[in-house]
């Protein structure tokens, strides 16, 4: 099959028409947004934002934003922990059930002769989530948390800070706990993996 030779001299004008401007989109007046310019390396277009340019956000748009995380505070006390005068005592609260984690708060102290401690750890909570407080006495001074029931064994305690190890948190907590004798050597593992 031969072209028709009558539509020759109309795609040689195309051609000419399209080589005499460089290429060069001079349509400035339309509303398309940018795109990547997908045109051939040695063309000279200039894409730039135009009046008309709807790549804005809209009222209509999905964007989701989401509120930060509601944070509730924890007050810890406890008396009664003069058998502990003059030793190193170690705090940690974190979630139980995300071993992996760091917790979310750590205090130290030397016991004194009050045997009393209170902290305010503030905003330290994540609304839903589950927390418990792990702390010991460093009795034999080495500054490891060891209670294997041999002496001397170090002291160590845990207690949730809702009514059980999984009930979630879901607004600020005081939770007071005076000395007792009943230890709870387990409490020790994230209490070394923080200090």
């Amino acid at each position: 099959m031969s072209p028709d030779l009558r539509t020759v001299p109309l795609l040689l004008l195309a051609l000419g028409t399209f080589a005499a401007c460089n290429g060069d989109d001079d349509d400035t007046t339309d509303s398309d947004t940018d795109t990547v310019d997908t045109d051939t390396p040695g063309d000279t277009d200039t894409d730039t934002d135009t009046p008309g340019d709807t790549a804005t956000d809209t009222p209509g748009d999905t964007d989701t934003d989401t509120p930060g995380d509601t944070l509730h505070t924890l007050t810890f006390s406890g008396d009664g922990y003069t058998p502990h005068n003059g030793q190193m005592m170690y705090f940690i609260v974190k979630n139980p059930q995300a071993v992996a984690e760091p917790p979310v708060a750590m205090e130290s102290i030397l016991m004194d002769s009050t045997g009393s401690f209170s902290f305010t750890w503030v905003d330290v909570m994540v609304d839903g989530t589950p927390y418990s407080i792990a702390w010991y006495a460093d009795t034999n001074g080495d500054g490891m948390c060891e209670n294997n029931g041999a002496e001397p064994d170090d002291h160590v305690w845990s207690v949730p800070v809702g009514a059980t190890q999984t009930t979630p948190v879901t607004a600020d907590a005081t939770v007071v706990f005076d000395h007792v004798a009943v230890f709870i050597p387990p409490a020790c593992i994230p209490l070394n993996d923080a200090f």
